[in-house]
C-alpha cells in the first residue's frame, strides 16, 4: 500500500496506522473529515509535513481516533473496506458492530447484528467513481495521459498540462491492473514518475479510467439514435473500444478487452458498412478478432468493392476480403 503515497496517519490508543487514503474516503467516508477540515489541521509548519514535497504534503494527512476507539476494531473496519471480508471472534463482534455503524457500514453492521438484508437490497460493490469529481483532487497523485491529436487544443481545470490527460490514484491503478502494478513496483526510474504514457485516445482513456473506477465500461445503446447517425460518427464512437481491446491484450487487462470485443462485434452486425470502414483501424492495432468479423460481414460485397477501387484503400486487408469471399463462394456452391 505504501507504493500509493497517499498515505493517512491514525492514532488510536498511541498506536499510528499509515495506508492510502482513497479507498478509505470511497467506501468508509464518516472515517475522513473534510477537505477543509484537513486544509485547516495540517498545515505546513505541522511536525507531520517537515521535509516533504509539495507532492507529498497534498496527499498525507494526520488525524486522531477517540480513545474510546481500539486498535483491533479499527484495524477490522480498515480490512473489511479494502477486501470486503473480515474473520472475527465472538468476544469482539460487540465492539466492532459499534464502529462499523457509527462509520455506516450498513452491510457490515447487518451481518454483525446477524441480521438477514431487507428483500432487494443491492449487493455490496465497490464503486469509485465519485472520488474522481473535480472536489477530490486533493488526493489525485499519478497522470494518466493520452495521445494528443493534432490541431486538439487542451485545458485542464485543475493542472497547467497541455496534454489530454486524465488525473488518478495510484492505489487504484495498482489494484485493478496487473501491468501498471508491475510498472509502479518494479523499482525503475518508470515507476516513480508522477505521468504514465497510454497508448489511447483521450476518449478510449475516458473510458479506461471510468472502468478501473467503477468495474463497468460505457457502452453504446444500439437504439434509434445509433441507427440514424452516419457511419462514419459511428466509426468514431466505435474507434475507442477498439483501443482498448489493442491496450487490454497490452496491459493483460482481459475483461476491459473481452468488454470492448463484444461492444465492437455487436455494433458491426447491425451495420455491414461499418465494418468496411472499421477494418483498417483494427487491422492497425492487430485485432484479428476484429478484422477477422468485418471481413466475414462483407465478404458478399467483394465483386462490387474490386470493381469500385474500394480495395486499394484496405491495403492488406483486401487479401484477407478475397480469400474470404472465396470461400463464401465455394460454401455456396457446395449447398446449391
Amino acid at each position: 500500500m505504501g507504493q500509493d503515497g497517499m498515505q493517512d496517519i491514525y492514532s488510536a490508543s498511541l498506536v499510528c496506522l499509515a495506508f492510502p487514503v482513497t479507498l478509505v474516503k470511497a467506501r468508509c467516508p464518516r472515517l475522513m473529515p473534510s477537505k477543509q477540515a484537513f486544509m485547516e489541521n495540517n498545515n505546513p509548519d505541522s511536525r507531520f509535513f517537515h521535509g516533504n514535497s509539495l507532492h507529498e504534503l497534498n496527499s498525507m494527512m494526520e488525524m486522531k481516533m477517540s480513545e474510546r476507539v481500539d486498535m483491533f476494531s479499527l484495524m477490522k473496519i480498515l480490512e473489511f473496506v479494502y477486501t470486503g471480508f473480515i474473520l472475527i471472534e465472538e468476544d469482539m463482534v460487540r465492539p466492532l458492530r459499534s464502529l462499523a455503524k457509527r462509520c455506516g457500514l450498513s452491510s457490515l453492521s447487518h451481518m454483525l447484528h446477524r441480521k438477514s438484508p431487507p428483500w432487494g437490497a443491492p449487493v455490496p460493490a465497490i464503486d469509485l467513481g465519485h472520488v474522481l469529481e473535480p472536489m477530490e483532487e486533493l488526493f489525485w497523485n499519478v497522470t494518466l495521459e493520452s495521445n494528443k491529436v493534432s490541431g486538439d487544443d487542451w485545458t485542464c481545470s485543475t493542472c497547467v498540462r497541455t496534454e489530454p490527460h486524465a488525473h488518478a490514484h495510484k492505489i487504484v491503478l495498482w489494484s485493478n491492473c496487473e501491468y501498471l502494478r508491475a510498472l509502479f513496483h518494479s523499482g525503475m526510474k518508470d515507476s516513480h514518475l508522477d505521468v504514465v504514457k497510454v497508448p489511447v485516445s483521450y476518449i478510449a482513456l475516458t473510458k479506461l479510467v471510468k472502468w478501473l473506477y467503477t468495474g463497468k465500461l460505457p457502452r453504446i445503446s444500439i437504439d434509434c439514435r445509433w441507427n440514424n447517425m452516419a457511419t462514419i460518427q459511428q466509426m468514431g464512437e466505435l474507434q475507442p473500444y477498439v483501443e482498448l481491446c489493442f491496450l487490454g491484450e497490452f496491459w493483460f487487462m482481459d475483461e476491459i478487452k473481452e468488454d470492448s470485443l463484444n461492444m465492437v462485434l455487436s455494433c458491426l452486425e447491425h451495420n455491414p458498412k461499418l465494418s468496411m470502414e472499421i477494418v483498417s483501424f483494427a487491422a492497425d492495432h492487430r485485432q484479428w478478432s476484429i478484422v477477422q468479423a468485418a471481413v466475414s460481414n462483407v465478404a458478399h460485397l467483394y465483386p462490387r468493392m474490386h470493381d469500385s477501387g474500394e480495395l486499394e484503400r484496405l491495403g492488406e486487408v483486401s487479401d484477407l476480403l478475397r480469400t474470404k469471399y472465396v470461400e463464401l463462394s465455394q460454401k455456396n456452391f457446395l449447398m446449391a
